[in-house]
């Protein structure tokens, strides 16, 4: 078995900073580069420069999503401006990349710099994605006071989509006392739904629907919510984008 001697933490959200920590309290070398503004502790070497905290990496840990747009990596706790081309420069031949979601541009710039690394989606990992459904969910139902002004407890809330996201959402806000409604397209979905004691809408339905939702929690990255969508909405709901690009209201008027 190998022995990493160091692993580079770049960019990333908070998630990333507990990534760096654990990797620091097992033993293993860590350093961060990208995560100054995070408001917590980070036991990991911080790093001045991008070459400093890859330099001699066996392991690069980069975000999820890893892209904030087509050239820069999603670094929300950093001022500044990380680009792949830059990281790519840097890195070993032997270094494997873990990022999270890498799309078109990821592996277009991949190409570009002539990396041949081994590159391994870790959001892809059922482990990972499975577990890491349950902090979204958590997350997502302390959201919902704040949208609504109202209780989870009552409220009358969509859940778009029964993926690994939407049914851990589902699960957590019907033992929260709401009035839940789950959409999907698939028959054995509408079944999962309707078994575990939630409402089943399908998705297609959703604009001839008559029910005045308080929020509508969307895990479906595709557009759903367009501008008919929309208008045929009772009420006012508010939108909680919990998908991955291209979001599910991520429309254009």
């Amino acid at each position: 078995m190998a022995i990493l001697k160091k692993i580079a933490v770049i960019g990333g959200d908070e998630r990333c900073r507990v990534c760096a920590n654990l990797f620091s309290e097992s033993g293993c070398e860590c350093a961060v580069y990208g995560l100054e503004k995070s408001l917590y502790d980070c036991c990991a070497t911080k790093c001045v420069s991008l070459s400093d905290a890859l330099g001699d990496c066996d392991v690069l840990l980069l975000p999820l999503p890893v892209m904030h747009d087509g050239a820069f990596i999603s670094a929300p706790l950093s001022e500044r401006k990380i680009a792949l081309a830059d990281i790519f420069s840097r890195i070993n031949d032997n270094t494997v990349i873990f990022a999270g979601n890498p799309g078109r541009c990821f592996f277009a710039a991949a190409e570009a710099a002539d990396i041949q690394n081994e590159i391994i989606n870790y959001a892809d990992i059922p482990e990972f994605s499975i577990l890491g459904a349950v902090p979204t969910a958590e997350g997502a139902a302390a959201e919902i006071p704040k949208l609504t002004g109202k209780t989870v407890s009552g409220s009358v809330i969509l859940v778009t989509g029964c993926g690994r996201v939407g049914k851990q959402l589902s699960i957590l806000l019907k033992s929260m006392n709401a009035d839940v409604y789950v959409s999907a397209r698939k028959n054995a979905d509408i079944s999962w739904i309707d078994a575990n004691g939630m409402k089943p809408l399908r998705t297609s339905c959703i604009s001839d629907c008559n029910i005045a939702f308080d929020i509508i929690c969307n895990t479906v990255p595709a557009l759903i919510f367009d501008k008919k969508t929309l208008e045929n909405l009772k009420g006012n709901p508010s939108i909680l984008e919990l998908a991955s690009k291209p979001y599910g209201a991520g429309f254009k008027f």
